[in-house]
């Protein structure tokens, strides 16, 4: 292995990150769109919230629990 390139994976040279250079800022080139980031509103970000404290009480209350996980999963994929 060449001296140079010593605890180096590449032989490419690396650029300076942005507190290297020494800005206080994050370039605009780096960020995204406030359309594009991710909403933690929990009107936009509509995620099903399911209380599993029924589950092990009530058969009739274990049944719509269990009906509502499966219906967050086919919809959304997910539930909180």
């Amino acid at each position: 292995m060449d001296s140079k390139n010593e605890g180096s994976s590449s032989s490419f040279p690396m650029g300076k990150t942005a507190q290297e250079k020494g800005l206080s800022h994050v370039p605009e080139c780096y960020m995204i769109p406030p359309s594009h980031r991710p909403s933690l509103n929990p009107e936009t970000a509509n995620v099903p919230v399911i209380d599993l404290a029924g589950l092990d009480k009530d058969p009739a209350q274990r049944s719509l629990i269990i009906k509502n996980i499966g219906n967050a999963c086919r919809t959304k994929g997910f539930f909180q």
